[in-house]
């Protein structure tokens, strides 16, 4: 997703900069810890995209939502979300500019509910995986993200993360 915003620097500098493009990828895969005794497929139902401001002090809040659907229903364990380009939960998960440039972060996080305090991951460097244990047909799983502000280091250009989400079943 392109956007165009114009911004006016502070004091005595005016600057049109282009928009900083967010996107983070999620893909969707199924796990199965026994047999394969159903057909099970997760999907990415509405994405996720995020509008970054550089002016302002409050972070940037954004929804996706993922979806298993089975028949028959299955014991849906746990759902986890890998940590995407950094390769790290905490402090941030990052979104690089141009998709390679590590140089150049924009910070970001997935979180279970909306109150922005538990990190959502695998289970390790501190985050936590969303416990379901329940037989499911369907399952929408829910992902709160959190653009961070203020990222003044931040250039303009496209920036972009990788990110799969594994339902896990027993």
């Amino acid at each position: 997703m392109r956007r165009t915003l114009t911004l006016t620097a502070a004091l005595f500098a005016v600057s049109i900069v282009p928009a900083l493009a967010q996107g983070v990828q999620l893909k969707a895969v199924v796990r199965h810890a026994g047999s394969l005794t159903s057909l099970c497929r997760a999907s990415v139902t509405a994405p996720l995209s995020f509008t970054y401001d550089p002016f302002s002090d409050v972070g940037e809040f954004g929804t996706a939502v993922v979806t298993l659907t089975c028949n028959p229903a299955q014991l849906l364990a746990t759902i986890a979300i890998s940590p995407g380009n950094a390769n790290q939960f905490l402090r941030y998960r990052e979104m690089w500019k141009s998709g390679t440039d590590s140089a150049h972060v924009l910070e970001y996080n997935f979180y279970t509910t909306t109150n922005y305090n538990i990190v959502w991951g695998d289970g390790t460097s501190g985050s936590s995986v969303e416990m379901i244990n329940q037989t499911v047909t369907t399952y929408n799983a829910v992902v709160f993200a959190k653009l961070q502000y203020r990222q003044i280091a931040v250039t303009a250009g496209e920036y972009s993360d990788t990110v799969t989400v594994t339902f896990n079943l027993s």
